[in-house]
């Protein structure tokens, strides 16, 4: 049995090949975006333990979890921010 080749075809979903022509532009663009956004989604979870017990290693637990309280409350104001432009859709 012959392998297959990869190719990022077999990756992507569906949504351009079911939009009409009018769409395929926009739909091609959200599957880019989505790749984009899920690559930074795991990236960087398979990261943050790894730089967070760095920090808790060098400077102590407790300043790690400062850091952590931070970055958790910094996602307020970007959904604050989000919210007004997914409103207007």
């Amino acid at each position: 049995m012959a392998m297959r080749r990869f190719s990022w075809e077999n990756f992507t979903p569906p949504a351009p090949q079911m939009s009409s022509e009018q769409r395929r532009a926009a739909s091609v663009a959200a599957v880019a975006h989505a790749r984009i956004f899920y690559t930074g989604t795991i990236g960087s979870s398979a990261l943050a333990p790894v730089l967070f017990g760095r920090v808790g290693d060098t400077l102590g637990a407790w300043h790690a979890l400062e850091l952590v309280a931070a970055f958790v409350l910094l996602t307020l104001p970007l959904a604050a921010l989000l919210r007004g432009s997914l409103l207007r859709r």
